[in-house]
């Protein structure tokens, strides 16, 4: 019996992972992907080493998962918007777009956060143009 109640209990999260309610004092909650645990496809979305530098994209375009994440979230744009600057896709591209994301969430999280520091180190090694002619540019983002 002691067994059995030292067992997390599993309870739906999302459409895409489960939950494991923590039955110790520690209060730390698991997550398990329930993609993985499914082994789900995604038609639309490859990962080859050529293309993009292997991150994940829409099969047949160059438009990586992460920008039709950040146009969702970080953007506030709602799918309809999405297709509209992206208008060779397909709504169903654009969704299997955001369920790879949501599917690998924090691994892609993990590669946006680098190619940021990345961005940042390369900027503080070159002026641009504009700040060679005026000077120091105040960082409006920060």
């Amino acid at each position: 019996m002691d067994k059995l109640k030292s067992q997390p209990e599993w309870v739906i999260y999302n459409s895409t992972s489960l939950r494991a309610k923590s039955t110790s004092n520690e209060g730390v909650t698991k997550m398990a992907n329930y993609a993985a645990a499914k082994k789900i496809k995604y038609p639309y979305i490859v990962r080859r080493k050529g293309v993009r530098r292997g991150v994940p994209v829409i099969e047949g375009t160059g438009i990586q998962v992460m920008d039709i994440a950040v146009r969702y979230h970080l953007l506030g744009n709602p799918s309809d918007e999405i297709l509209a600057a992206y208008p060779d896709l397909t709504l169903s591209q654009i969704y299997d777009a955001l369920s790879y994301y949501y599917d690998h969430k924090e691994e892609m999280d993990k590669e946006w956060k680098n190619s940021l520091k990345r961005v940042d180190e390369i900027k503080k090694g070159h002026k641009s143009i504009l700040e060679k002619k005026l000077g120091k540019v105040k960082d409006l983002y920060r």
